[in-house]
């Protein structure tokens, strides 16, 4: 099996501040108070030091820009082998289960809408060759990848 994807809508509204998903990140935090490693790979991407690390995951990403701070969080465990993998990602889908509630058969979406009245909230686990990806995304109000006008 070369990827599965399970995917959990969380449709809690609540304000981004209030929303502490995703290692410790908050939806919204500004740059400036990131821990970040090294230099940037680009404008929006830095590899960072998370509020709330997870002994699984050995790298994290996030997606922010000036105008809007976190937009994505990526965490992304070490390589593992094919029985320790297939336990970490039963493990992850339990623990976000329990958090989010049940996921309804429609959730494996290809496309996800985001409902422009809602602050959702996108949960993504990902496992890919021998690693477990968990992406948050946070609904931001507006395109975190802005151009420079």
């Amino acid at each position: 099996m070369n990827l599965q994807t399970f995917v959990l809508f969380v449709a809690a509204v609540v304000s981004n501040s209030a929303l502490a998903e995703g290692f410790g990140f908050k939806g919204g935090e500004p740059i400036a108070e990131l821990q970040i490693v090294g230099e940037p790979s680009s404008t929006y991407h830095f590899d960072v030091i998370p509020p709330e690390p997870n002994p699984n995951f050995e790298e994290y990403l996030v997606i922010a820009s000036e105008r809007l701070g976190v937009c994505r969080v990526l965490g992304v465990s070490a390589e593992l082998g094919e029985d320790v993998l297939n336990v970490l990602f039963a493990e992850t889908i339990e623990k976000l289960t329990r958090r989010y509630g049940a996921v309804p058969e429609d959730s494996f979406a290809q496309k996800v809408f985001w409902d422009p009245t809602e602050h959702l909230t996108l949960v993504e686990v990902v496992r890919v060759r021998h690693r477990l990806l968990v992406r948050y995304v946070f609904r931001p109000e507006g395109d975190c990848l802005e151009t420079a006008q």
